[in-house]
């Protein structure tokens, strides 16, 4: 009885997570390209993909290079070149970090809150800029 209220729970938990990162992903994506209609979106984590198959105007593509935004989350070597003239957003602080040149910002999870980050020289260099609201997110350096 124990473990089935702690699976319940946990599932609970888990779908909370799931609606909270779709909102933000709702946002972050809609900011990034404001006047699409349809953003084509290749994410190499599973828990990402569940929350982002029910944003309505997100589209899921199986190859990178068919995104329109990447969000990836350990595999810094799908970074080519060709990709890195895309919009890359990370789920890793860390890989940010690493892949500066290349990733436009993030969102991830940090002490179980969502943290969101832009890079401004990367916005600039896609020629993106972002509403009033999250502006805030956005940092000139790492």
């Amino acid at each position: 009885m124990i473990a089935l209220l702690f699976l319940a729970t946990l599932f609970v938990y888990s779908e909370g997570m799931i609606q909270i990162q779709k909102e933000i992903y709702t946002q972050i994506l809609s900011a990034l390209l404001p006047k699409r209609r349809n953003i084509k979106i290749w994410a190499e984590n599973p828990r990402t993909l569940l929350a982002l198959q029910n944003i309505p105007f997100v589209h899921i593509v199986s190859k990178p290079q068919k995104a329109d935004i990447l969000i990836i989350y350990k595999n810094k070597t799908i970074l080519s070149p060709q990709i890195c003239n895309k919009i890359v957003l990370s789920e890793s602080y860390r890989l940010i970090k690493q892949e500066k040149e290349c990733i436009v910002g993030g969102f991830f999870w940090h002490k179980g809150r969502p943290n969101i980050i832009f890079l401004e020289r990367n916005l600039y260099k896609h020629h993106i800029h972002l509403p009033k609201e999250l502006e805030q997110f956005i940092e000139d350096e790492l």
